[in-house]
């Protein structure tokens, strides 16, 4: 996008400049972090949003967001997407994908944490363990790759609780959980009395609701 920006910088208002920055952000975590759509297309609109800025046809935000909306993924495609999402936080730049997400979501609980993302206070607690040792019975050896990185496996945890957590079963694990000071944390294992695959697709398909109110462009909507 930063032919596009490079151009809306110079001919929109700060504010609205700003707006578009926001929005590209939305349009780029629907688009390519959840939807994981092709970037071929996405260059070629960004490209022609930017002589549309350059010559003088879009010089107001809602033109240029007029000019991104086929890269806009819909409410219905986004929660679909989220709802079934795996991200490998075995590669560091996933890691911290998973990270911004969880931030972005507790923020939206009542009393959540806004914490910074990146702090070392807190870490990744995958609930069903990378490598679980004995109390998971619920989960499959084909259930172990296919959930183990999902989102809604996943949530933040103090540091040291992480560590002490380590592959325990879910019965001990979700002791510590529910004494994290991170709301989303506590509400899995305050609505959770065991972890199973179906648990997990449902608290998946909750934070998919969530997730289509926090990454919006009300414009685009």
């Amino acid at each position: 996008p930063y032919p596009m920006l490079m151009a809306a910088k110079r001919h929109l208002s700060d504010a609205e400049f700003g707006d578009l920055l926001r929005a590209t952000v939305v349009i780029a975590f629907r688009y390519n972090v959840i939807g994981a759509q092709h970037t071929g297309e996405q260059e070629r609109v960004y490209h022609a949003a930017a002589m549309r800025i350059y010559r003088g046809d879009a010089g107001a935000l809602k033109q240029v967001l007029e000019a991104l909306r086929s890269l806009y993924r819909g409410d219905d495609a986004f929660r679909t997407n989220f709802a079934e999402k795996s991200i490998q936080t075995t590669q560091s730049r996933n890691a911290k994908i998973v990270r911004y997400i969880l931030c972005k979501l507790e923020k939206q609980q009542e009393g959540g944490i806004d914490f910074d993302p990146d702090a070392p206070a807190y870490t990744i607690e995958h609930v069903l363990p990378q490598s679980p040792d004995a109390g998971w019975d619920a989960f499959s050896d084909r259930d172990l790759e296919a959930f183990v990185y999902r989102i809604a496996n996943m949530v933040m945890l103090e540091t040291a609780r992480n560590k002490a957590n380590g592959n325990k079963p879910y019965t001990d694990k979700r002791v510590v959980l529910q004494q994290c000071a991170m709301r989303l944390t506590q509400k899995l294992a305050n609505e959770n009395a065991e972890w199973t695959p179906e648990r997990l697709n449902s608290r998946q398909r909750q934070l998919a609701n969530i997730a289509t109110s926090v990454w919006r462009v009300a414009q685009l909507s």
